[in-house]
């Protein structure tokens, strides 16, 4: 910092007489007067970039220290989630959840998901971690639905899961535990149709396709009669994913081989993946 003194000789016209307000006599006074000027040099580039790499630093650190934060939670976490005893949680003596006696009806009424501690459903409750109705259950929680009937005013625990009960990105929400205990009664019950009668051979070979499996189907069914396979086949379609009247590989199949034969899935529940099980069951082997 620079530092400059300087004095001026100022020249001040003062009353000649100050304690007589008559005269107007002025006499010349020198009066000097001492003036310190401070001047202040702007910040230096060098000063700046001091500034910033102690930001940047600063920032480093806080990342670095985070980093090693995360990296212990997620290896306890982990750690607890591999936890062999958890493959026993949901059978353990007493169990963490309960059996609803019937069907709901309308009584069904959710209160919310309660969450546990130690990855364990049956652990001790953590209120703070506990959820509604409708937000979404996933890997990592655990815990179990709390529902009531509306009528008697019991509360159930429902739906119950460790914190690796679920998988991957898949979720649930506890509304759905009407639909989830329901469904054990009901399978209870079922009756499904009547098997078809079967058409007295024993032994056949059954697919169920969609248009873009077709040709890998066509494809297989040429490579077992090459190699002498005589069995029967059919083949399982839904008319809404395969207009087999004007495909051309379902008519080559059908002209160059009497032994295939189509099978049109006329359920409505049967669609996607569950056409399979239709056609294990529906066929008319014997054996598939």
């Amino acid at each position: 910092m620079l530092h400059q003194s300087r004095r001026d000789i100022l020249p001040v016209s003062l009353p000649g007489n100050c304690e007589n307000d008559d005269t107007n006599d002025m006499a010349p006074l020198m009066l000097g007067i001492n003036i310190n000027i401070n001047i202040r040099p702007e910040s230096s580039r060098s000063d700046w970039r001091k500034v910033g790499l102690g930001v940047v630093l600063a920032l480093v650190g806080l990342a670095s220290v985070g980093g090693i934060t995360y990296g212990v939670w997620y290896y306890r976490r982990e750690a607890m989630m591999m936890d062999p005893t958890l493959d026993t949680a949901l059978s353990s003596d007493p169990l963490p959840y309960d059996r609803v006696p019937a069907l709901w009806g309308d009584d069904f009424e959710c209160l919310g998901w309660r969450a546990t501690a130690g990855c364990d459903p049956g652990g001790e409750r953590t209120p703070q971690y506990d959820k509604t109705c409708d937000t979404a259950i996933g890997l990592g929680d655990a815990g179990f639905c709390e529902v009531r009937n509306r009528t008697s005013l019991q509360v159930y625990r429902v739906m119950a899961t460790t914190c690796r009960g679920v998988i991957g990105l898949k979720t649930f929400t506890c509304n759905m535990a009407e639909e989830f205990t329901d469904f054990s009664k009901q399978a209870a019950t079922y009756v499904h149709d009547p098997a078809p009668q079967f058409s007295g051979v024993r032994r056949g070979i059954v697919f169920s396709v969609f248009k873009k499996a077709l040709p890998g189907v066509f494809a297989i069914i040429k490579v077992l009669r090459s190699y002498g396979c005589t069995l029967p086949i059919e083949i399982f379609y839904r008319a809404d994913e395969l207009h087999a009247q004007s495909n051309v590989l379902v008519q080559a199949l059908l002209q160059s081989d009497p032994n295939v034969v189509l099978r049109e899935i006329t359920d409505p529940h049967a669609t996607k993946f569950r056409t399979k099980p239709y056609a294990v069951y529906h066929a008319s082997f014997d054996q598939v």
